[in-house]
């Protein structure tokens, strides 16, 4: 009865190699991104800022998994790929630019797909200040500079 049958000897061989693998090696991380805030905590800081500061603005919801039914109705409704995220109006400040549009990204592990680089040449083609922010103080650099205010 104490005998073990020859499959429970191999699964207790295969378990004590594996601990001896492992032993004294560090976990991985499981998710290596996690070293700098995501956008939308980005985001939640510049528009606090922005708000602080009585900054008229707009958030364009561009981003995020929608299911097919409600991207086509988001898109027969004006939504269109690569659009910016925010959109800035105000009194026109000293630089003549009517509004600035603000690309916001992370401050590490971004890209900038076509499609946003294109409506910013198209921003930019019709006077707009329209930049990429990479992390809300940067953004925020960008707005204060266009208005000509202090941070």
């Amino acid at each position: 009865m104490g005998e073990k049958s020859p499959e429970e000897k191999r699964k207790e061989s295969t378990k004590r190699a594996i601990l001896r693998f492992y032993k004294g090696q560090e976990p991985k991380k499981r998710n290596k991104r996690l070293d700098v805030p995501y956008e939308w905590q980005e985001a939640r800081d510049f528009v606090r800022w922005m708000r602080s500061k009585n900054i008229i603005h707009a958030h364009v919801p561009n981003e995020g998994k929608r299911s097919g039914q409600q991207g086509r109705a988001m898109v027969a409704g004006g939504l269109q790929k690569g659009f910016p995220d925010f959109i800035i109006v105000g009194p026109r400040p000293p630089c003549g630019a009517p509004g600035i549009a603000i690309e916001l990204k992370r401050t590490k592990y971004y890209s900038h797909p076509r499609e946003q680089k294109v409506w910013l040449a198209k921003l930019r083609q019709y006077g707009w200040k329209a930049e990429f922010a990479h992390g809300a103080d940067e953004a925020i650099d960008l707005v204060a500079e266009w208005l000509g205010i202090q941070k």
